[in-house]
């Protein structure tokens, strides 16, 4: 069935086929480059990208209001990182691209709520360590056990190739994104999935 509206390309990472094509006349596949979606023209595919990026955003947003997550989204990054082990606040802010006062902000909810814990730096007594609790550490894996699931359904239909293939694209698009982020000399203009 056509979509209704054909403003909205229907690009699909490594699962064009004909039906999909015939919706996006700038995309082609190609052999020799590993038959997955490529742009005829860089413009083009920019252009596809941003829209595709800016679905992507709306279609997370409208999915996580559904959602009836034990954890506010924030809250289970934050628990994610401390996974690892105790970490500063600065630390915490850098590696989730947040103003420190977020963070902090952040942590005093999550420790009313029992998730973490605030404890002295034993290398540095001025600094504080943010950890996460046995019940943090219990709903962040709850949490991230239940996405997982839903993104198995998701994507129950690719073959392990594809989700790798995604997963690569996916991680050095965000790669490009903290680089942005930390480029001082960016313009302030927001990203397409903002």
């Amino acid at each position: 069935m056509a979509p209704d509206n054909l403003d909205l390309r229907l690009w699909r990472c490594g699962l064009a086929n004909s039906h999909f094509l015939a919706f996006c006349p700038q995309l082609q596949s190609t052999k020799e480059q590993g038959n997955h979606m490529v742009s005829q023209n860089a413009a083009e595919g920019i252009s596809a990208l941003e829209q595709e990026a800016a679905v992507l955003a709306r279609l997370l947003e409208a999915l996580n209001r559904r959602r009836n997550y034990p954890l506010e989204r924030s809250h289970y990054l934050l628990l994610l990182q401390l996974a690892e082990g105790p970490r500063k606040v600065g630390m915490l802010s850098k590696t989730l691209a947040l103003d420190a006062t977020t963070v902090t902000r952040q942590v005093a909810a999550m420790e009313a709520r029992g998730l973490v814990v605030r404890k002295v730096d034993p290398d540095d007594r001025r600094s504080v360590l943010v950890a996460r609790t046995d019940e943090g550490a219990v709903l962040a894996e709850d949490m991230r056990d239940t996405r997982r699931q839903r993104m198995d359904r998701l994507m129950t239909d690719w073959n392990s190739e594809d989700v790798d293939r995604f997963v690569a694209y996916m991680a050095r698009f965000n790669a490009a994104l903290y680089d942005r982020l930390e480029n001082t000399e960016d313009d302030g203009t927001e990203l397409a999935a903002s």
